[in-house]
């Protein structure tokens, strides 16, 4: 049976159609014989995640990005802290088997830096997650959601470890043009309870309240009905993680630690198509860390915010006045202790003291 011209040329544009869609598909993973170049782009397989070499606004300074819904929306920076200066960067894989960032004179700015990798290929996931992977094994050897930078993308794992000290946190961008280093921190801290602490360089500044099971007691919007039991704490062995897998699969979210330290959730109107802050953040006043200064009581639903524990007065009443509490309260009358019933020295480890936390005996908390 013969075929027409027409047949034949429509024959051949569906051939065409069907290879140039395998290629489309396939653009999510990086082989070695693939570089992606600025401007070019790829996209995780459901369309949601997109890496791509961005430039901030007024900046020349160029990053490797991975952009949410949104190139403009970064979650992700590879070289934060060591941006291209030129129009060439590059992403690819090394002779090495390592993930790359180059620029225009082919000088590494970023690597994976995995020393085991061997016939390697990178995917970026529908999760967000970009990987480098054993092609033989399928062996993940390296992850971006290890490595995380001001976001926390739905599946992604904070998880300090309690018996090394070693943790993951996310970090601030400087500005919210500037993604390096901003001086604040974000992570879970299993302590005696377990909580989410936002440091500013190796200080506390913001704390959740402990952690009760289906929310941190100090954000109070985690009890609405799309984030309740969406944040799960798992603890395995000595190892506690943090994640969030939100109830309503039809509500994109992610959470973001902006560069005044302020936590918050974001919503994509899939409408308007842009992201929105819907709550206030984590922050609540009172949970501000040390707002009302030593032997303070932090009240949301007073006149005023700060009060003094009982028996205590303002240690500088001119700032209180000012509503600036950091510099806390002080007894009334001092107290006579130091000594034990004998009047030798009572050591200050003897009784409760024992119990009591370091910054309290360091502001001279006589119990």
């Amino acid at each position: 049976m013969g075929f027409s011209e027409n047949t034949c040329l429509l024959l051949a544009f569906l051939i065409y159609l069907f290879a140039f869609t395998l290629l489309i598909s396939g653009l999510d993973t990086v082989a070695l014989s693939v570089l992606i170049q600025e401007p070019e782009t790829v996209s995780s397989n459901n369309g949601m995640f997109t890496p791509a070499f961005f430039r901030p606004q007024n900046s020349t300074s160029c990053y490797l990005e991975i952009g949410f819904m949104s190139e403009s929306f970064v979650v992700w920076v590879a070289n934060k802290n060591d941006p291209l200066t030129d129009s060439s960067g590059i992403l690819t894989i090394s002779g090495n088997h390592n993930l790359l960032v180059l620029n225009g004179q082919e000088q590494v700015v970023w690597s994976t830096n995995v020393s085991t990798a061997s016939n390697s290929s990178a995917q970026l996931l529908d999760s967000g997650n970009l990987v480098l992977m054993d092609r033989t094994t399928a062996a993940v050897l390296w992850q971006s959601f290890q490595h995380p930078s001001n976001a926390l993308l739905e599946g992604m794992k904070l998880d300090p470890n309690k018996k090394t000290g070693q943790k993951m946190q996310l970090a601030s961008w400087k500005s919210t043009y500037d993604p390096s280093y901003g001086g604040f921190s974000f992570s879970l801290e299993p302590r005696n309870v377990t909580e989410i602490v936002v440091w500013k360089e190796n200080h506390p500044c913001w704390q959740s309240g402990p952690w009760d099971g289906i929310a941190f007691i100090g954000i109070s919007w985690m009890t609405q009905s799309i984030f309740k039991s969406g944040v799960q704490i798992k603890e395995e062995g000595e190892i506690y993680n943090i994640s969030y897998d939100h109830i309503n699969k039809s509500i994109l979210m992610t959470i973001i630690l902006d560069s005044q330290g302020i936590v918050k959730p974001m919503i994509w109107n899939s409408r308007a198509n842009i992201w929105e802050t819907r709550r206030k953040g984590f922050h609540s006043t009172c949970n501000v860390y040390g707002i009302c200064g030593p032997y303070g009581i932090c009240n949301k639903q007073g006149s005023l915010i700060c009060g003094c524990l009982e028996g205590f007065e303002p240690k500088n009443k001119e700032e209180w006045a000012r509503q600036k509490w950091t510099s806390g309260c002080i007894r009334r009358e001092t107290l006579q202790c130091g000594r034990d019933k004998k009047g030798s020295q009572a050591s200050k480890t003897d009784g409760w003291s024992s119990y009591v936390p370091k910054e309290l005996l360091l502001h001279g908390l006589c119990l």
